[in-house]
């Protein structure tokens, strides 16, 4: 018998022809990670380059599956319409123009169907399809997402940034921290915008660090651009030894730190209202409480309103997230206090409301009505404290001025008077005024003249308490003997063209700012004492301009030798500068829980939804993203906006201000909306000059 020879198997090798044959169009390749295999991008699988195998791996039911879907796919897609890039615009616009406003989003419907209405000549407005649903995704989807690359982009590019924290905690217990940049814009000018509002999963110390330290690396910020942090002043974010501030500081030492003083003054009076009786501030809630949810006795009470000619006003609730808002609602209270009154009368003579007799009893009673024209007496200074440092221009330097102002005020109401502030000592009765001689203001001071002798020094010794508090208080919580705040002063454009301003200013604030090199300090200084001495600048009539339009413009026309001298860019820094003064924009960006008459506000602002589903395409710098209806937005979170909301799921409470956080970006760019059955999908191209 002949002898057996073993067979050897003889590998096959790829084919690249095989790709034109009709068996194998649009699933087969090389495979480009294993060589000598093929690769079946379908099933996502690497095969033996064999062509009896490959035949065998499309008859399976797995690859015959996945080529039908394929083919449904390439169906759907020979259907979708590009629209025209005008209609487009326009419904971008307009949804931007609903978020920088604030405006609640279910408006988009009757917007888009008026403008149908009078502008139908408009292509782009004729064409445009925009209801409150797809509004929403293009806020979330397309604009905001653009709105912070762009923002991101600007932080990069420019010298550094402060950041304005506020933790808050909605009515669902999720913990978040809205942040906000301050920076010098492409114009030099300081702009404060909204950054990101970061979940957070511990709310100590560590969880906000960690949390924020993650937001600003995803976005390749590093931390020596920071050069600033304002907050309040609680020990989670300011504290001494284990907070959010010394956690930035381990990472950003060179940090040049500001507590609100919005929040500063808030502390002030609450601390020294405790001296007063509590029946006032019980009135104040009682009399809101009662009108709040009775339609009838607010017709009722507009009846007497007319009556006795008061506006017709509502009743303030005080609220304690809202800075100083028992000021208000007490010039409300002796506003309506005629109406009041009789109201009051009309309703306890029925004898079927205790709580009518209660309230009427304190209207009645002189002490209380006393009590409640004193705080409208000191609560008027410390509101104007509180109105300055709202303000969105640089106001740092008026601090130590009108601080020393009110507290000049207060101490003259109950004590001698005092020379040097840093030295008071609000507990040294030898300084006080007989009781007697206290002040309480001339409404109080009327009204005091109709009790009788115990309550009329009852009275005034609780106005010398409250009155010693604030003072307490404010020097407490300031340091009115700061070399920096006291050099701030004579950064006023004001004592400068009245040469009042001291020589030593500029090496001061040039040493107190950490981030200043040592290097610099000569040249800021030198460039002081040239400000100082322009007569130039002292003939601009710069006197009722702002302060920062001084330094802006007015140091732009200075000469110097018969050549125009370069501008003290040093110097101006101190006033157009991107370390904060307050946190009062961030404030504003956090949990709404305060009721500030007799109903809620009813308005539902959207919010920027933090983890966007984007996928970026960086060769053709291209923004995608998609959004099924189906799972509509699961993160967005809104007010609530009644049955109408139902789709927005999310806190009921939560209200972001948005008109910082999306500036009109939509002329430097244009969008294609290309849109197939059940779904949106966005594709947003924006020039490169606006990513260099």
């Amino acid at each position: 018998m002949p002898k057996e020879v073993d067979k050897k198997y003889r590998p096959q090798n790829y084919r690249r022809e095989w790709e034109k044959e009709r068996w194998a169009q649009g699933w087969l390749s090389v495979s480009k990670n294993h060589a000598g295999k093929a690769y079946c991008s379908l099933c996502d699988k690497h095969l033996v380059p064999g062509k009896s195998e490959l035949m065998g791996h499309r008859n399976t039911s797995l690859h015959v599956q996945r080529a039908k879907t394929g083919q449904q796919n390439q169906l759907l897609s020979s259907f979708a319409v590009t629209r025209d890039s005008t209609t487009v615009k326009a419904e971008l616009n307009v949804v931007a123009l609903i978020a920088r406003k604030n405006i609640s989003l279910n408006f988009l419907d009757s917007l888009v169907a008026t403008l149908h209405g009078i502008a139908d000549d408009s292509k782009g407005i004729r064409e445009m399809t925009c209801n409150r649903t797809k509004g929403t995704y293009l806020l979330t989807e397309c604009l905001s997402q653009y709105a912070h690359e762009k923002l991101v982009q600007d932080l990069k590019l420019s010298k550094g940034f402060s950041i304005l924290c506020d933790k808050a905690t909605d009515i669902t217990m999720n913990k978040v921290v809205c942040v906000n940049v301050r920076f010098l814009n492409a114009n030099n000018e300081p702009t404060t915008r909204f950054y990101s509002l970061i979940p957070v999963e511990e709310g100590h110390a560590t969880g906000l660090f960690a949390s924020l330290e993650g937001t600003l690396k995803k976005d390749e910020l590093p931390w020596d651009k920071l050069v600033g942090y304002a907050s309040d002043g609680e020990n989670l974010m300011q504290g001494a030894n284990n907070s959010l501030l010394t956690r930035i500081k381990e990472a950003a030492p060179n940090l040049f730190v500001l507590k609100c003083y919005c929040h500063t003054f808030h502390l002030v009076a609450e601390h020294a209202s405790k001296a007063l009786s509590k029946t006032a501030d019980q009135l104040i809630h009682d009399i809101y409480n009662y009108f709040k949810m009775s339609p009838n006795r607010q017709k009722s009470y507009a009846e007497f309103q007319k009556f006795v000619d008061v506006d017709t006003h509502r009743i303030l609730k005080p609220s304690q997230t809202r800075w100083l808002s028992v000021a208000q609602c007490v010039g409300r209270i002796l506003e309506q206090y005629p109406a009041l009154v009789l109201f009051f009368i009309a309703e306890a003579s029925d004898k079927s409301s205790l709580q009518a007799e209660r309230i009427l009893k304190a209207l009645n009673s002189t002490y209380v009505k006393a009590t409640l024209e004193f705080c409208d007496y000191v609560l008027g200074d410390l509101t104007g404290l509180n109105l300055i440092f709202q303000s969105n221009g640089f106001q740092l330097h008026r601090l130590v001025t009108e601080v020393e102002r009110v507290v000049k005020i207060l101490c003259q109401n109950f004590r001698k008077p005092i020379q040097n502030l840093t030295d008071i000592n609000v507990d040294d009765e030898s300084q006080w005024l007989p009781l007697n001689k206290v002040y309480p203001g001339i409404l109080a001071e009327e009204s005091m003249k109709l009790m009788l002798p115990h309550e009329r020094e009852s009275f005034q010794s609780r106005c010398r308490d409250w009155c010693r508090e604030a003072v307490r208080q404010i020097l407490q919580r300031i340091d009115l003997s700061d070399p920096v705040l006291k050099a701030l002063k004579d950064v006023n454009h004001v004592k400068i063209l009245d040469a009042s301003a001291d020589v030593k200013s500029g090496s001061v604030l040039a040493r107190g700012f950490p981030r200043i090199s040592s290097s610099k300090v000569q040249t800021i200084d030198r460039q002081w004492r040239s400000v100082l001495i322009d007569d130039n600048v002292k003939k601009g009539g710069w006197e009722s301009k702002p302060i920062v339009e001084f330094w802006q413009d007015g140091m732009s026309n200075r000469t110097f030798y018969g050549k125009k001298a370069p501008t003290p860019k040093g110097v101006k820094g101190f006033v157009i500068r991107d370390e904060p003064q307050s946190d009062t924009e961030v404030s504003d960006i956090s949990v709404d829980d305060s009721e500030e008459e007799y109903y809620p506000s009813q308005d539902d602002s959207a919010k920027l939804r933090q983890d966007l589903m984007l996928h970026y395409q960086d060769e053709d710098r291209i923004i995608m993203g998609r959004s099924r209806r189906r799972t509509l937005l699961p993160e967005l979170s809104a007010r609530s906006a009644g049955p109408s909301s139902d789709m927005l799921p999310g806190p009921s409470r939560m209200s972001v201000t948005m008109s910082s956080a999306l500036p009109n970006y939509v002329d430097n760019a244009s969008c294609v909306d290309v849109t197939t059955t059940g779904s949106h999908r966005f594709e947003w191209h924006y020039k490169a000059s606006e990513i260099a």
